[in-house]
């Protein structure tokens, strides 16, 4: 017996990503439209939006008008190059949302599992035992992370991988798990694949930065640990390797949306570049002082500047050497950001044509920002770290959020002990918690209207744009600190208190009543209305739409076409049945029709 159940008790993983999965497709397949589905800024918003275009057959049509708010430019509407909105135009519009909702947990899944194993894969088994396991998973995080980043993790790598184990195999439940936990996260569902994403355009930059193509080979280590040295034709598979990373790079926004992750990926992206710059130009500059232009140097440029020309530089070209630390620019890199950009620019058009091009007044300009006092704000950015915003909700509050910062303190603790005080500066787990404080600062100061209007001054384009959306990363950055709490509870041989502390970030996500949380309100109410025996005062997504009343009411009037105006329901009811709307609810539309309007 215990030799069959060997092989489910080693892929536990597996089985609970299957069960979940399943488990949540059984009950939105079993009440079907009975499901209660999030209204706000859902069923009222995008989906009416959706409908509207497929009724009229704009969806990709140009110089067209949508029969809502009057009749607007199809222009304002979000683009028909995303995945999440081709749906609606394919399938059926409940059908269409169910696709979306498990595409967002089987992306999220697939992307921390690349980026996971991206990191962690050394391309050792235990059979190779080619080096002792400390110096393979040293290896392992030096290419994911820098040299510097590689020396404060040795001491971890070598109890994470013992006895020549490669420490991804260590790993990979804990990727699959923390995958699956983002991936059911109750988020803004129209952004959902956007924000399930965001581990896979990560993984794409690593690629890209270091060279590397989308499947690495496996390739035997030398005696002394370090990789040999590729022949011409490894070398030009090598490069057209990145550049295939790069192709996938610029289909990404396919799965995005510039306006509330773009962006900042772009904005993170140049940041990152920048400090690569400065790090890769003071190692390399350092090697030099000490070989007078060696080997060493010409490696490190070889391996950040992506250009051979770099690595002729570095090596005591004396002309090259004239370049100075230009020759230490990531030239992959920013390559990576031009072709994001063009990738953004491309699939939405629509988006940076009416920004950039119409000269038309929209009520972006006209919006009212409250301006917080210095309590205010500070409230907001304790509040928004701690409880989120209903958009980005990690549903970390009541278990996560303590854990984190009890495991926080741990190793300040420790570093502190050890007399180590600068490795609060380094460590990964720190860094991850420093990001989301960060973004909760943005998200408050944003309300500081001195800030704000200097932001509008220097980019007129994004006037009325609400740059604190950096905080819509923070769901992910929660989870790589939970993959990475977990991870050091596997170093320490404590895998069962690991997966326990998986287990009840699972429950608890699932269990918590959020706003997004479709699944649990399914449940709840059906339960609620079986042992009440009551009606529930909320919708179900059948009664929300009441698609059978609307075609009675169309067939009654003899409706055709007629504009009309949403009275005691959402506007997005009507334009869902193919009734025009002089209303709507839209945040992106002619300053001269909201006057009128009002």
């Amino acid at each position: 017996m215990k030799k069959l159940l060997q092989p489910v008790i080693g892929k536990w993983y597996w089985f609970l990503f299957g069960a979940a999965v399943l488990g949540e497709a059984a009950v939105f397949l079993f009440f079907g439209e009975n499901s209660y589905i999030a209204v706000h800024d859902n069923l009222d918003l995008f989906m009416g939006h959706f409908m509207a275009m497929k009724h009229s057959g704009t969806f990709f049509a140009h110089d067209a008008v949508v029969p809502i708010l009057g009749g607007i430019t199809r222009d304002y509407l979000s683009s028909e190059f995303s995945l999440y909105n081709i749906l609606y135009y394919l399938l059926p519009p409940f059908a269409a949302y169910l696709c979306g909702y498990f595409l967002k947990i089987l992306i999220a899944v697939f992307s921390v599992y690349v980026l996971a194993k991206d990191i962690y894969d050394t391309g050792v088994r235990p059979s190779d035992g080619s080096l002792p396991a400390g110096q393979n998973a040293a290896a392992g995080k030096g290419r994911a992370a820098g040299q510097s980043a590689a020396s404060q993790d040795r001491t971890a790598g070598q109890s994470a991988a013992p006895g020549g184990e490669n420490a991804w195999e260590k790993y990979r439940p804990i990727a699959v798990a923390c995958g699956l936990i983002y991936g059911l996260l109750p988020l803004f569902p129209a952004y959902g694949i956007a924000f399930s994403s965001i581990p896979l355009v990560i993984f794409l930059l690593r690629r890209i930065y270091r060279g590397e193509a989308f499947r690495r080979g496996r390739k035997p280590k030398t005696a002394d640990g370090g990789w040999p040295e590729p022949s011409g034709r490894t070398e030009e598979k090598k490069t057209r390797g990145w550049l295939s990373s790069l192709l996938l790079l610029f289909f990404y926004p396919l799965l995005s949306y510039f306006s509330y992750f773009g962006i900042f990926i772009l904005g993170y992206l140049l940041l990152a570049i920048l400090i690569l710059w400065v790090r890769d130009g003071l190692q390399g500059r350092n090697a030099e002082r000490r070989t007078g232009g060696s080997e060493k140097a010409a490696s490190a440029a070889d391996r950040n500047a992506g250009s051979e020309e770099i690595v002729s530089a570095a090596g005591g070209n004396a002309g090259e050497r004239k370049r100075g630390i230009f020759r230490f620019l990531s030239l992959r890199l920013l390559a990576a950001f031009i072709v994001l950009s063009l990738g953004y620019i491309v699939f939405e058009y629509r988006l940076f044509g009416e920004m950039l091009f119409s000269s038309v007044e929209t009520m972006r300009g006209s919006m009212a920002e409250d301006n917080f006092t210095a309590g205010q704000i500070a409230k907001t950015i304790w509040e928004v770290f701690s409880q989120a915003i209903f958009h980005a909700q990690p549903s970390h509050t009541r278990f996560l959020l303590p854990l984190c910062l009890l495991f926080f303190l741990f190793r300040a603790a420790c570093f502190l002990r050890q007399g180590q005080p600068k490795r609060l500066l380094t460590d990964s787990f720190c860094l991850v918690l420093y990001f989301i404080v960060g973004n909760c600062l943005i998200y408050g100061f944003y309300y500081w209207g001195g800030l704000r209007e200097l932001f509008e001054a220097l980019i007129p384009p994004l006037e009325g744009f609400q740059f604190n959306r950096t905080v819509f990363f923070n769901p992910f950055l929660w989870y790589a600190a939970l993959f990475l709490l977990v991870k050091y509870l596997y170093d320490r041989r404590k895998k069962w208190l690991g997966n326990a502390l998986l287990l009840i970030s699972l429950a608890v996500v699932v269990m918590t009543p959020a706003v997004y949380n479709d699944f649990y309100y399914t449940l709840y109410y059906h339960a609620y209305r079986l042992v009440k025996g009551v009606e529930v005062e909320n919708l179900n997504y059948r009664e929300f739409f009441s698609e059978k009343l609307f075609d009675e009411i169309k067939e009654d009037i003899g409706y055709d076409g007629e504009y009309s105006i949403a009275y005691g329901m959402h506007p997005a009811v009507l334009s869902y049945n193919g009734i025009s709307t002089l209303d709507g609810y839209l945040g992106f539309y002619p300053q001269e029709y909201k006057e009128k309007f009002g």
